[in-house]
């Protein structure tokens, strides 16, 4: 990698053989690196898991420098909103750099290190690029951190515009989405607080990350759909609630190769109940996006045709937005004429006002 690597590599066996008589490997000196306090260097095993590539501590420095002259540039540039841009000056695509912070925050993470560092070391990791934080997500086991570790950390990034929206995303799907999908007790304060303060700060991200794979990657279980509930209830406003029907009925769910791709809601009460929250939320919901609902609905009908709630949320739609589906009766009618319950002839009533 370079030219004078096998000296290097000969020059620092000689020295640690002398000392103490093991090589010198990243996982027991990136803290050394970081305070600058060792004059060797180290072994670097890549993201990719290839083999491992000896950096002399002159290359460390030189990364350091860059990463700290770019910190410099950022004060005075303008914050990077929603976007992959890299911050100036820095190599994001090195993976000595990036493995480096990836194996000093492990080290911090494994001795329950709750110090500036620790935050400090996180806040770079998320601002690299995608396909980097998406590596990081797989090494590090954020479902498994403590709720108060994941709330300081989310709170190290709550109003940090320069984190990149997809960053984000990938984030919450490998800490909260995969922390809350495996409750099967009800979710601690914290945690709860975590999630709405991430909803508030960030609402269209935990809708990708978080709210909608809860509904379309499984059916919901009781304490999933109580988290979403309640995020609906007391974080989202109502453009974020709009946008998160979108994200279930047209599925903006999933990304592939840098498009959106297909999932689909996973129907049960539990479901049900959470779109009877957002139903009822009097967010401006329009008609195209009701009828992408009411397809979706006519075609898991088959399922839930004794289900009284299923057909009370088309008796929601009618009641709520009238106006906007009152070009659509003739379809209502004929999604309603599955349901065999009760409800079905409040809806037949409340269309025919309408015609």
């Amino acid at each position: 990698m370079w030219s004078d690597r096998e000296d290097a590599i000969s020059s620092l066996k000689a020295r640690l053989s002398a000392s103490r008589g093991e090589e010198f490997r990243c996982a027991s000196t990136i803290r050394q690196f970081l305070t600058g306090s060792h004059d060797g260097g180290c072994y670097i095993k890549k993201l990719n898991h290839g083999p491992a590539e000896f950096v002399s501590i002159d290359r460390i420095k030189a990364l350091k420098k860059r990463r700290v002259d770019s910190e410099k540039e950022g004060v005075q540039a303008s914050p990077i909103s929603a976007s992959l841009t890299p911050k100036p000056g820095v190599d994001e695509s090195d993976p000595v750099f990036e493995t480096l912070l990836v194996t000093q925050f492990q080290s911090l993470l494994e001795g329950h290190t709750k110090t500036e560092a620790f935050l400090d070391t996180f806040n770079e990791l998320i601002r690299l690029p995608q396909s980097s934080v998406d590596q990081l997500c797989q090494k590090v086991p954020f479902k498994t951190l403590p709720d108060e570790t994941l709330a300081e950390i989310m709170s190290s990034i709550i109003d940090c515009e320069s984190i990149s929206f997809h960053n984000l995303v990938i984030f919450y799907r490998a800490s909260l989405l995969q922390k809350v999908a495996m409750l099967d007790v009800a979710p601690s304060r914290i945690l709860l607080s975590t999630i709405f303060s991430a909803a508030k700060a960030n609402p269209k991200a935990v809708v990708q990350g978080l709210l909608s794979p809860l509904l379309t990657k499984s059916a919901p279980g009781k304490f999933q759909a109580d988290i979403i509930n309640r995020t609906i209830k007391e974080s989202l406003d109502k453009p974020s609630l709009v946008y998160f029907l979108q994200a279930l009925t047209r599925q903006p769910t999933e990304e592939r190769n840098g498009e959106m791709g297909v999932d689909t809601i996973q129907w049960n009460d539990y479901t049900i109940s959470v779109m009877h929250s957002l139903l009822v939320s009097k967010a401006p919901f329009k008609r195209n996006l009701l009828l992408d609902l009411l397809k979706i609905m006519e075609e898991n009908f088959s399922d839930f045709k004794s289900s009284s709630k299923y057909a009370t949320l088309i008796l929601l739609i009618v009641k709520n937005f009238p106006a906007d589906i009152k070009e659509d009766v003739d379809f209502v009618t004929r999604v309603v004429e599955n349901s065999t319950t009760f409800v079905k002839k409040s809806v037949l009533t409340s269309l025919k006002k309408l015609r």
